[in-house]
């Protein structure tokens, strides 16, 4: 027998039964107080009186609180407009790649890479090949040591596609690209002799535009994951935008630019832009726009191409700047009074896109002869791979020609730091 220390107290549950045992079948006595009080003839008074009556129970529904109701997708939604509307968002593509996104933003490419200003700025600004020691340091921290270990989307095996492989856990893409952007700007930062305080950083910044095609209503709603503000706009990369009217825009026949938005009859008018009015730093100076693997898709289930990548990047630098065209401009522009220039950064982590945008008007009918300007940088891998290998971490095949394009992107336009600032940091 297992021998147990002596409490020297009682068991609360055995307690209890005993006491039910003992006691539960005694009923209420009487105990005559009324007939006591009669006979001494002292007053009293029935409790029952001076108790309030008890509060009507309100029975309330609250399922409608959490978990309100939708409104039928009929005319009587709020929503419900006569007149449809193609819509543009994240996850689409245009299925005919950049001559479709030329045509639908009436948009036309002057040269075969990046203007002039941005390439000088490569040759004349070399990164040493410690920064690029530093970069490639920074992305083993970004790419393979980070801590974040999330479930990754379900993996499927073309031959056997109802085999369930199992679940993988590591950084997601959404993370992946956000550290890589974060480590690349940073060090630009560092490293750039420019004065900081000229510029500002926006995270999820958010773009709603409508625009008029002829006889077609689209509305653009996209997000530039890091938008780079500044302080002044950037100047025109072409300085003779008539010159570009000559350019005659892709032919679709016999599809339209729309072939592949989503028509709707329940929308919202409003247009967004990230700012208010009057903002320190008003100009998109570089917007970092992310491509995850999971969020865009082809509208028919097939794989993206490197085309529709390049006309993603354009379709994202036509909105922003045409965001920030009406509001600096006002929401009624069409001929601008200057043109609005932007550069922009798509990237996956491993593929980068480098390209510039000039919006020269806000008319984008078929009957219009000023063309916008698109400059494109062929796509470029920032590395081969990354992980590990035997249990050792490693990144191979490290492009220093990315890090060298993202620094002239920074620096362009750039206001220079005072010398007792430069001071002061050093």
């Amino acid at each position: 027998m297992k021998l147990t220390q002596i409490l020297k107290a009682h068991h609360r549950d055995r307690w209890r039964r005993y006491q039910w045992r003992a006691k539960g079948w005694q009923v209420k006595r009487h105990s005559y107080a009324k007939q006591t009080l009669e006979e001494l003839k002292i007053p009293y008074e029935s409790a029952i009186e001076f108790v309030k009556d008890p509060k009507p129970v309100v029975n309330f529904d609250y399922s409608n609180v959490f978990n309100p109701p939708q409104p039928k997708k009929n005319e009587s939604h709020p929503d419900f407009k006569p007149t449809s509307c193609f819509m543009f968002g994240d996850t689409n593509v245009p299925v005919e790649g950049l001559d479709q996104a030329k045509v639908l933003t009436n948009t036309v490419e002057v040269e075969q890479d990046l203007p002039e200003q941005i390439l000088k700025l490569k040759q004349e600004n070399p990164v040493s090949d410690m920064i690029h020691k530093i970069v490639q340091k920074s992305l083993l921290s970004a790419l393979v040591y980070d801590g974040v270990q999330d479930k990754l989307p379900l993996e499927k095996d073309p031959n056997r596609p109802a085999f369930r492989l199992p679940r993988t856990y590591g950084i997601t893409d959404y993370r992946k690209n956000f550290l890589v952007c974060n480590k690349l700007l940073q060090l630009c930062e560092n490293i750039s002799p420019l004065d900081i305080s000229s510029r500002a950083i926006l995270n999820d910044a958010r773009f709603k535009i409508n625009m008029n095609k002829d006889e077609d209503l689209i509305q653009f709603s996209l997000r530039g994951d890091k938008v780079l503000m500044a302080d002044s706009p950037l100047p025109a990369f072409h300085s003779d935008p008539q010159s570009a009217s000559s350019i005659e825009l892709p032919n679709l026949y016999p599809l339209k630019s729309t072939i592949s938005l989503t028509k709707n009859h329940f929308y919202k008018t409003d247009e967004i832009f990230p700012l208010k009015e009057n903002a320190s730093h008003p100009h998109i100076h570089t917007a970092l726009v992310h491509l995850n693997a999971t969020e865009v898709k082809n509208a028919y289930a097939t794989p993206v191409t490197d085309s529709q990548l390049m006309a993603r990047s354009l379709v994202k630098a036509f909105v922003m700047a045409a965001a920030q065209a009406r509001y600096l401009y006002g929401p009624n522009v069409q001929e601008l009074p200057a043109p609005c220039t932007i550069q922009l950064v798509q990237t996956d982590a491993q593929m980068f896109h480098f390209c510039a945008f000039q919006l020269n008007t806000l008319d984008i009918s078929s009957q219009q002869k000023v063309r916008n300007i698109f400059w494109s940088h062929p796509l470029i891998q920032l590395s081969s791979g990354w992980g590990y290998d035997s249990g050792i971490p490693f990144l191979s095949g490290y492009n220093p020609h990315v890090f060298d394009l993202f620094c002239a992107f920074y620096r362009n336009a750039g206001v220079q730091r005072k010398p007792e600032a430069i001071r002061a940091t050093a």
